[in-house]
């Protein structure tokens, strides 16, 4: 490795001693080996350091710096003030980053000279094996080199900060930092996408995004008030980056319709979800959010989401709840229920309800609440992901079943695509898991 290394990679870790191992190799087997990677421990109270230590002491890559407890963007920021290299990216310690990953966005980088690269995600987790992330399939279903957010707008979805590698000079000129919120990502991206002179867009698979089987990660609690308000402040902050920047107007147009789209849906489901001593603080959170954004969004928006968004504004409640029920799925007697909370007065509101909540959402299996699935184990084997999983009937449904025939799985769950083939090489289907 050069005295100054090319690439840079930060990975904060608190309390994540049954993931961070696999995300550590992830990174140690990476086939660019000029880097260096920043763990800095944000006061962790399990065996994560341990973990960390051992990686150190094995691999002279590997730094370790130590905090307290601040979160996850404060942890990003000190790994940032210890970085070399000319090159800089982030990891979450629960996730894993494919092989090749920091060869293709780095390499993209040196032949175009953008000031950032990005690349497509997959999700995993034992219930679903490995499937597309959705806010990543639209932005990186085509390379786009050297483009701007501009020129490609949908580029708005793409929130996340690890599927990235930026340049240092870029980074630091543009003064970037993460707040200390959760939801601390897209502060931070869309800005930067905003700012880039060019950005380079690839359709390869370079993250590999955990979803959680103990329900832990921030995106899993959706419904807790800290998780809320600090989901509210980040929408906010980036709307006022939004409006200081100008010139953006066809982003600006599809930001406020996604944020009606997701988060706005997210703020009603929870509050369906939360006690009720949280309720007066959620309804003026989702209020402050509805109000910030522009009714002229809900063109764009989904029926469900817009309508709440009309209600959300009007403070229409009995409506919200409705739409809320519809959108987590609750079956008829709940939604009749709902309807019957709105009469008298509210007779004139059905044919909206009814509009909003018409599309009828896809079937699921008739197993998939009837089975618990735990992930043992992901490893890489060569440029394939193999995901080991217990899966196991529920309750009552255990007791009854008979065992019988044992089912083929199928070949394992594909890993990202082999960047040093040709398209035309690969077979139909090698290059993408199965969506769930």
């Amino acid at each position: 490795m050069s005295e100054q290394p090319l690439l840079s990679v930060v990975v904060p870790f608190y309390n994540v001693q049954d993931y961070i191992g696999p995300c550590l190799e992830s990174l140690r087997v990476q086939t660019l080996t000029d880097l260096e990677v920043i763990l800095v421990d944000d006061g962790s109270r399990d065996g994560s350091l341990a973990v960390a230590e051992a990686y150190v002491a094995r691999d002279p890559r590997f730094r370790l710096v130590r905090q307290d407890n601040a979160g996850l963007g404060p942890a990003r920021n000190t790994g940032t003030a210890h970085a070399t290299g000319r090159y800089l990216t982030f990891v979450d310690s629960d996730d894993l980053v494919a092989p090749r990953a920091y060869s293709r966005l780095v390499g993209s980088l040196e032949q175009t000279g953008s000031d950032f690269a990005a690349g497509n995600a997959y999700r995993f987790s034992a219930a679903r094996g490995v499937y597309q992330s959705w806010t990543h399939e639209i932005p990186f279903a085509t390379t786009r080199l050297a483009t701007t957010i501009d020129a490609f707008p949908e580029l708005m979805r793409d929130r996340m900060v690890w599927n990235k590698v930026y340049r240092r000079s870029f980074w630091d000129t543009e003064g970037f930092a993460f707040p200390a919120i959760r939801y601390e990502d897209y502060p931070v991206t869309l800005p930067a996408y905003l700012r880039a002179r060019s950005v380079d867009v690839l359709a390869d698979h370079v993250y590999y995004w955990r979803d959680r089987e103990s329900g832990d990660s921030i995106t899993q609690q959706t419904f807790r008030l800290d998780n809320v308000r600090d989901r509210v402040a980040s929408a906010l902050l980036v709307l006022d980056g939004l409006d200081r920047t100008g010139n953006h107007d066809e982003v600006r147009r599809r930001v406020h319709a996604y944020l009606v789209d997701v988060d706005l849906v997210a703020l009603a489901e929870a509050l369906l979800a939360a006690p009720a001593v949280d309720q007066s603080a959620l309804k003026d959170l989702a209020t402050t959010l509805a109000d910030r954004l522009d009714p002229a969004a809900d063109r764009r928006a989904a029926p469900l989401a817009a309508q709440l968004h009309r209600s959300l504004r009007a403070r229409d409640w009995a409506m919200v709840r409705a739409l809320a029920h519809r959108r987590a799925g609750a079956g008829v007697p709940t939604l009749l229920g709902d309807v019957v909370a709105m009469m008298p007065q509210g007779v004139g509101r059905l044919p909206a309800l009814a509009r909003a909540v018409a599309p009828r959402t896809r079937p699921q299996h008739p197993l998939r609440r009837r089975l618990r699935s735990t992930l043992v184990a992901a490893e890489w084997q060569g440029d394939t992901l193999h995901l080991t999983v217990d899966s196991r009937l529920r309750g009552r449904w255990a007791a009854r079943a008979t065992p019988g025939r044992r089912s083929d799985p199928g070949p394992p769950h594909p890993g990202p695509p082999d960047p040093d083939r040709r398209p035309e090489d690969r077979r139909p289907g090698s290059s993408k898991s199965p969506r769930g």
